[in-house]
C-alpha cells in the first residue's frame, strides 16, 4: 500500500527514476522501513492508510534494527545508485530539520493512504490519531507541495524549505506547541 502511496512521490521518484523499477523495488524498501518504525515506534493502521509516528530520538539509525528490519539489504534490493539517492535525500532531510527545530522532537515517519481512498479522510484520521499521541513539537518532511497545504490545515507550519542537491524541493513542516489536528 505504502509503495502505491508513494508511486508518483517527488521523494521516491528522484530515488528510483524508473517508473517499472520504482514499482518493483518500493514494495520492498516499504515493509524494511515499516519493520524498522515498529522496533522504534508507532505504527498506525486504518482501512486503506498507514502512518509512522517516531518518538524523541527514535529516527536516529540503528545497525541492529537494520538487520532485524532487512534495511541493511538495501544496497543489494534498491542497488548503489538508488541507494545513494535515498541517502541524498534523507541527509538532506534531517540537515533541513536540524536547523529548524532545536532540542527534541517526534517525528512523523511517514504517512500514505492508497491512491484510491485519497480523499476519504484517512490521512486526516490517521493525523489526528497522530498528534493525539505524540508530544510537541511533531515535526515531518515532505518533498511533495500538494501536501504542504493539506499538512497545514492540520495545524502544521513550514519551518524550512530547501532542496536536495539535484533533486526535488523539501519542506520540513512543525506542529506548533498547543496546536489541534
Amino acid at each position: 500500500m505504502l509503495a502505491r502511496a508513494y508511486q508518483h512521490d517527488p521523494q521516491f521518484v528522484y530515488v528510483l527514476p524508473d517508473e517499472d523499477e520504482r514499482r518493483r523495488r518500493s514494495p520492498w524498501f516499504f515493509s524494511a522501513v515499516l519493520r524498522y518504525s515498529a522496533s522504534v515506534g508507532t505504527l498506525l493502521a486504518a482501512d486503506g492508510g498507514v502512518a509512522i509516528l517516531i518518538p524523541p530520538g527514535g529516527h536516529v539509525a540503528s545497525l541492529g534494527r537494520m538487520l532485524r528490519s532487512g534495511l541493511i539489504a538495501a544496497p543489494l534490493r534498491l542497488g548503489p545508485s538508488a541507494l545513494g539517492r535515498l541517502t541524498t535525500f534523507a541527509t538532506a532531510s534531517r540537515d533541513l530539520r536540524a536547523a529548524a527545530v532545536q532540542g527534541t522532537f517526534w517525528y512523523v515517519g511517514g504517512i500514505g493512504v492508497d491512491p484510491g481512498r485519497q480523499g476519504e479522510g484517512i490521512g486526516t484520521a490517521l493525523m489526528e490519531e497522530l498528534g493525539a499521541r505524540a508530544g510537541d513539537p511533531l515535526c515531518l518532511e515532505t518533498a511533495s507541495e500538494r501536501n504542504v497545504a493539506w499538512y497545514e490545515r492540520l495545524g502544521y507550519t513550514v519551518i524550512a524549505e530547501g532542496r536536495v542537491p539535484d533533486g526535488p524541493r523539501i519542506w520540513s513542516m512543525k506542529r506548533q506547541v498547543g496546536s489541534r489536528v
